[in-house]
């Protein structure tokens, strides 16, 4: 799965070339801002999700714990 997120992530970044773009890398403080103001998007989704039966806060924190162990 890693490999073809790699191939995926490659990809994207050279769409975004071909069109005059680029990635940028958030500082630590950046980072941690976004990752507040994502929180009631994140909160909205699991209410949303739970009103139709899905385990959405494991689903969540599946994603979460995943992103940290391989946060490279």
């Amino acid at each position: 799965m890693e490999r073809k997120w790699v191939t995926w992530q490659d990809m994207g970044k050279s769409n975004l070339a071909k069109k005059g773009n680029h990635c940028v890398t958030l500082s630590a403080e950046e980072n941690a801002r976004w990752a507040g103001n994502m929180q009631q998007v994140l909160d909205e989704w699991v209410k949303a999700a739970k009103a139709k039966g899905v385990p959405a806060e494991e689903a969540l924190k599946f994603c979460q714990d995943y992103l940290k162990a391989n946060d490279k």
